[in-house]
């Protein structure tokens, strides 16, 4: 029996610890990596930043395309994974930014 990966690639998967983050006016977040950027609303439970998908897109063939539901969800727990993990200085400083931001909310 074979079974197939019906999930679209992850294709930016590698350039995940490697984001920039920007706040954004409407208090959603967009993080970017590779050729792919995703909108989330960032939160904090248990010690840990949890993503709400908002949105997301990547270039393909030159051109932006907006992404899926499942690819945005799908990046958003791999991306949570990373900023959870803390085993880089870049997590750790990006820890504490959303840790501030979410102080001031």
């Amino acid at each position: 029996m074979m079974i197939v990966n019906s999930c679209p690639p992850m294709r930016d998967e590698a350039a995940i610890s490697h984001f920039d983050r920007a706040e954004q006016k409407d208090g959603t977040v967009c993080y970017f990596f590779g050729d792919t950027t995703i909108r989330v609303i960032e939160a904090r439970a248990k010690g840990s930043i949890h993503l709400i998908p908002v949105s997301g897109d990547q270039i393909a063939c030159g051109e932006w395309v907006e992404l899926d539901e499942e690819q945005v969800r799908r990046y958003c727990d791999l991306l949570s994974r990373h900023l959870n993990n803390g085993a880089s200085a870049h997590n750790e400083a990006s820890a504490e930014v959303v840790k501030a931001s979410q102080k001031e909310r």
